[in-house]
């Protein structure tokens, strides 16, 4: 879709070429700018999408270790924040 409506050229230099696409809509003069409808969904695909591995992630650490996986919501939820403040300075990296 995005070929047939930027051509080859333009959608492989673009970054987002359904955005770019989306920009181009005009119906009837007065309905435009539905790019930011196009990022609103972009945005709830990522939230849906984070909450189905969140939710896999906690079922399936709680039938790995054969707990109650209510018990696990905190400790995944907290440990994106916790590991991003552990260190890489190992030998060889910097």
């Amino acid at each position: 879709m995005n070929i047939a409506i930027l051509g080859t050229q333009y959608t492989s230099i673009s970054t987002v070429p359904l955005l770019q696409s989306v920009q181009l809509i005009q119906i009837a003069d007065f309905l435009e700018r539905f790019d930011a409808l196009v990022i609103l969904l972009l945005y709830a695909g990522i939230f849906v999408k984070a909450r189905l591995w969140f939710q896999a992630a906690v079922l399936g650490f709680g039938e790995l270790f054969n707990l109650n996986y209510k018990k696990l919501i905190l400790p995944i939820g907290a440990s994106p924040g916790i590991f991003s403040f552990v260190p890489i300075c190992r030998k060889g990296y910097f």
